[in-house]
């Protein structure tokens, strides 16, 4: 049986000052994400188990495929669930019951309404990314594969 795959978003939107800068050369655009965590499990989570996962993450809501626009972009860790924090947040969540069947990765979510942004951002992805430690995903499908579907996605 394949794992259950739950996605949390942080309801918090970041401000990434460095991309903003980059991305335009000005102080005032704005460039925000949020924080995501990739859950993965054996079994579907029990409503405590669920009640559990929100309160140490701190967050209420689930990513949804309808929550990922266009104009959304993620970014995560290449080493994925053998990132630090995935290693350090997942010996968190065993010691609060869970057995050690559990991935967790955290990834960030940008939402850029702007198109002249967008475009630069795809025209120039180090702006928000680290290509030699981050992974990228900048087209909706790729992205909806990698989080909901645990796809891997074929670098060209």
């Amino acid at each position: 049986m394949p794992d259950q795959i739950y996605i949390f978003i942080d309801s918090v939107s970041i401000r990434d000052n460095k991309a903003g800068l980059a991305s335009n050369g000005s102080s005032n655009v704005s460039i925000k994400y949020q924080n995501i965590y990739k859950f993965l499990y054996k079994t579907a989570l029990t409503g405590n188990q669920l009640k559990i996962l929100k309160k140490l993450l701190r967050c209420n809501n689930q990513l949804s495929e309808e929550d990922i626009s266009k104009n959304s972009v993620i970014i995560g860790n290449r080493s994925s669930y053998k990132s630090p924090w995935s290693e350090k947040a997942r010996q968190i969540i065993l010691n609060c019951g869970f057995d050690d069947t559990l991935k967790i990765d955290h990834l960030r979510l940008y939402d850029i309404a702007d198109k002249k942004q967008l475009n630069k951002v795809k025209a120039h992805p180090d702006i928000l990314f680290d290509k030699m430690t981050e992974l990228l995903f900048l087209k909706k499908i790729d992205i909806i594969k990698y989080l909901f579907f645990n796809e891997s996605i074929k670098k060209k």
